[in-house]
């Protein structure tokens, strides 16, 4: 059986949130932690609020790593955002703007990762990158940005980014028409 322990966590990180001084050294990473539950329960502009404080508060302390994951799931959210644009309100602007965004975002994520050694999170900053070519129908960009974000994930040896970059290839081939592949 498997259990979804999202919501609980969420529930303990909001209390945190709520108790926690503003300048906590600990409140950008739980920002970080309820952003990235809230984004993975639906709720991208809870997500979006939590991440953009994240990203301010670990910039303004001097901490890289933290504003690298703050960007990274920040940006993931902006593809969210984007999708909703394009696909349920159907305003292209929004959407082109959240996928701009999404980019800006983790271009600064890739850069601050690969400034500390992150490589887990620089290949985690390409995967999402990859998703970009692919919201715009760009297959062939998608396809070799997926391609060096697997290899990334395969050197680290993280077998479940593996297999979700994977499940993207073959999204990717399946909307290109390379059903052999």
């Amino acid at each position: 059986v498997v259990h979804d322990r999202g919501p609980e966590g969420r529930g303990w990180l909001e209390a945190f949130l709520t108790a926690a001084p503003d300048d906590s050294p600990s409140r950008a990473k739980a920002l970080v932690a309820a952003g990235d539950l809230a984004e993975r329960q639906g709720d991208s502009e809870t997500a979006a609020a939590w991440l953009d404080e994240a990203a301010e508060l670990a910039h303004a302390s001097g901490d890289r790593a933290r504003e690298a994951a703050a960007s990274r799931v920040r940006g993931n959210v902006s593809i969210s955002l984007g999708e909703a644009a394009r696909d349920r309100l159907i305003d292209p602007e929004l959407a082109a703007a959240e996928f701009a965004r999404a980019e800006a975002l983790l271009n600064r994520s890739l850069a601050l990762a690969s400034e500390i050694g992150d490589a887990w999170g620089m290949a985690k900053a390409r995967h999402w990158l990859a998703i970009l070519p692919l919201e715009r129908w760009e297959h062939e960009r998608a396809m070799a940005e997926l391609e060096i974000a697997l290899g990334e994930f395969r050197r680290i040896g993280d077998h479940r980014q593996v297999c979700m970059v994977v499940g993207n290839l073959g999204s990717v081939a399946e909307q290109a028409g390379d059903y052999d592949r």
